[in-house]
Order: C-alpha cells, then structure tokens, then sequence
C-alpha cells in the first residue's frame, strides 16, 4: 500500500544555489514513498520479447501481464560474428565519441576499451565509452532516452551537491523532456541500474548479482530526481509534474553474474536493450566473453574502419 509522502526536506529554496544535500537524510526511518511490488521479468531474447514500443507509454508498464516465450540462443549485437580472440586494440587509442540527444560526449581511452575487451572490471570511463558509442548505434529511440552519466549519482550521494548545481549540468540536454531516464550507479564497486519513468512515479532496478541494497538504491535515484525537476520546473522548465508517491519493481529476479568483474557490461547490455525496444536481454553468463569481444569491435571499427556489425548499426570512420 502507498504511504503518505513525508515531509518535503532537503531541498534548498530556489535562490539557495549551492546549499548541499543532507544525504544522511535521505536514509532515515521515515514512512517512505516507495511501495514494492515484485515484478519477475524472466530473461528473454530481443526478437521474441515484447518492446517497448507495445507498450502505452502513458501508463506504468504492466510487467506480470506480459505472455512470455521460451527463450532464444540469439543475444544482443545482432548480426555480430563469433570472435575467437580479444580484438588488437590500437596503441595509443583516442576515440572521440561526439554528444547524442541522449548522452554526452567523451573520449574513449585504451585502458577503458581493455576493460570491456578483457575479463577486468568496467571502470566508469568503460561504462560510459561503451554506453556513448551505443547511443550513436542506436538513435531510433533516443527522443524518450536519456541515460545519465556515471558520473551523475556520485555527485548526489557522495559530493553532496546541490539540485541547482545538477540543474546547471542538465540544463542543455533536458532530460526531464525524456519519457525513460536510466541511471547507472556503481556502490562499493558493483554496476547496478535504475531506469526511472518521472512522469508515472515508477522505477525499476537492474542489479546482475540479484537485487542488493534496491531499496537505497531506488530511494537516493528518485531523491535525486524529485529535487533536481521542482528546481528546475522553479527555473521556468517544462517538467513534467511528478507523482507524490512512487512504485518500483526489478528487472531481473535471478542472479546472472557468475564472477566478481563483469557487472559493468551487465549494465551496458540492459542499456543497449532498452536503446533497441526491448525490456532486458536473454543471454546468459556463457556468453559473456564473446559480448565483451564484440562490444569492443564495435567500438574499435568507429576509429580504425573494420566493422563487426551490419552498416546500418555502425558508423565507421577512418
């Protein structure tokens, strides 16, 4: 049952621009506006699941409603080869992946391209050079997406900053004009996902390890979320109004992370998922390896010209 909303707190008044955040507060024992349902979303495969251009987009997705089918040997990357071997990467790569309606831009580095080629940990440079370059894969979608950069719940829960100084960060890109928000968050070096829809009060966690610390987790994104749309909807902005009390659910019900180093790339698949239409994916740990060593070659062939995907899905430059 929803409970009532508490008192409004840790917001600062609109000329208070760098008043911080009480993120201790944000934890407290207060009735809390969240309620949980639990949405079990077996894993599926993209041509068969359902996307979420089925969906009404105007109403919360339904997620036990959906008649799901047995599940596909097919992954993501579609049209991509087995790759035996980790891909050469260049000495001294620099690839610059320039700012979709969706993501900012950056610059992908070798360390960060090793990461996601090999069996290390995704660092927040892997992550989001991996997120950057799927966005400019997959553009279809990208008026209702916005994917936050990892970087953006660091700043909330640990620099403790401000709504205004976030609202000054988004203000060009406008993600409150977004149908679908994806935050990627890492807490005590583990990848997790939130994917919130602001106008319906409704977020769903992805965690490949099962669900840990979900609740803190969702709590701190609809925090951050909350303040940063009254601040700017105080700026003039066209926010949407959002619900007082919020729902949320879990993408996955199951744990599918086998190791200790793959969660990042866990995350990027949901991403990619979603970019493409659909709920979640339906590979399994097996093919892990190869995922890595393709999402790597995609990333390669943008700077050195050897595509690994069909060229409708790739852009490839010399």
């Amino acid at each position: 049952m929803l409970t009532p909303p508490p008192t409004p707190r840790a917001t600062p008044e609109p000329g208070a621009r760098d008043a911080p955040i009480d993120v201790d507060a944000l934890y407290d024992d207060e009735p809390e506006i969240i309620s949980i349902h639990r949405a079990t979303v077996p894993l599926h495969s993209f041509h068969e699941r359902e996307k979420m251009d089925d969906w009404p987009l105007f109403t919360v997705p339904n997620l036990e409603a959906v008649d799901y089918k047995p599940v596909d040997p097919e992954f993501i990357l579609p049209h991509a080869p087995k790759l035996a071997a980790q891909p050469r990467i260049p000495v001294g790569l620099h690839i610059s992946v320039p700012s979709s309606p969706a993501y900012r831009g950056h610059v992908v580095t070798t360390d960060a391209l090793d990461r996601i080629a090999s069996r290390r940990w995704a660092s927040d440079e892997s992550v989001a050079s991996a997120i950057g370059v799927l966005c400019d894969m997959y553009t279809t979608r990208l008026d209702m997406i916005f994917i936050m950069s990892t970087w953006e719940m660091a700043q909330w829960t640990y620099l403790r900053k401000s709504p205004a100084k976030l609202y000054d960060r988004w203000k060009k890109q406008k993600p409150w004009s977004k149908e679908i928000i994806i935050f990627p968050v890492v807490r005590h070096s583990h990848w997790t996902l939130v994917v919130v829809w602001p106008r319906f009060g409704h977020a769903e966690f992805f965690d490949s390890l099962g669900c840990a610390d979900r609740e803190l987790i969702c709590r701190a994104t609809v925090a951050l979320v909350r303040a940063v749309w009254v601040f700017a909807r105080d700026r003039g902005e066209d926010c949407p109004e959002l619900p007082l009390a919020w729902t949320h659910g879990v993408i996955l019900e199951s744990p599918i992370q086998q190791n200790h180093d793959d969660c990042g790339i866990w995350i990027i698949a949901q991403v990619e998922a979603m970019l493409r239409g659909y709920k979640t994916f339906a590979w399994r740990h097996a093919e892990m390896a190869n995922y890595r060593r393709c999402l790597a070659s995609a990333v390669i062939a943008k700077r050195v010209g050897s595509p690994v995907l069909d060229s409708n899905r790739v852009s490839v430059s010399s």
